[in-house]
């Protein structure tokens, strides 16, 4: 009787061995996908920051345009 329970026993250990490995191992993979997470949201904003400036930028230029384009038909204006 004592050899069933001892086996019994070891069985039980070794299956709590292995549930405690397999939450280890989704615990694991769950702070991984979060860490993606993050990554991938700071891409995003690292993106979006790049866009901004260069739209910032595309303005500006815009504005440049505009000022050379009134200054050129100003100086035609004087000329005729």
């Amino acid at each position: 009787m004592a050899g069933i329970e001892a086996e019994a026993s070891a069985d039980a250990e070794a299956f709590l061995c292995l549930a405690f490995l397999a939450f280890g191992a989704e615990a694991e993979a769950e702070a991984d996908a979060e860490g993606a997470d993050a990554i991938g949201a700071e891409a995003a904003a690292e993106a979006d920051a790049e866009a901004d400036g260069a739209a910032a930028k595309a303005e500006a230029a815009n504005r440049e345009a505009t000022r050379a384009a009134m200054i050129l038909d100003m100086m035609s204006s004087f000329g005729s």
